[in-house]
């Protein structure tokens, strides 16, 4: 019976369920770092992001040819200083430190298969 719901609701509402499909593992993980507050919005959505690719695709569009990565980079951090001054500040930015917090409380070595153990660090 389930499934068959299922399968009407993804016929009827094709594109509202691959937008929860899309967004469903984030707000687990959101949820899961027990993010309170502005910061369980925050990451939940990409819309603080979009107006900064828009900027950053502006800045660069002159570029004809993009010799190699460090051409990219040099490029990105030469748009990100310029931008700087015009972006707002994440809502919740003075709460970071809850989430890098809740991120190294879960954060584990993980095995890989030669024996090596990796250890992922959280930069402050």
């Amino acid at each position: 019976m389930k499934a068959l719901q299922k399968l009407e609701i993804e016929r009827d509402y094709l594109q509202a369920a691959n937008r929860l499909r899309e967004g469903l593992e984030s707000t687990l993980t959101v949820h899961r770092l027990g993010l309170s507050g502005t910061l369980r919005l925050s990451p939940a959505t990409t819309n603080p992001l979009e107006p900064v690719n828009s900027q950053f695709q502006s800045h660069a569009q002159n570029v004809k040819r993009w010799f190699n990565g460090m051409h990219v980079l040099r490029w990105l951090a030469s748009a990100s200083l310029f931008l700087e001054d015009r972006l707002r500040q994440l809502s919740g930015q003075r709460d970071l430190y809850q989430m890098q917090t809740a991120l190294q409380s879960h954060m584990r070595p993980q095995a890989v298969s030669s024996n090596v153990t990796l250890y992922f660090v959280l930069n402050a």
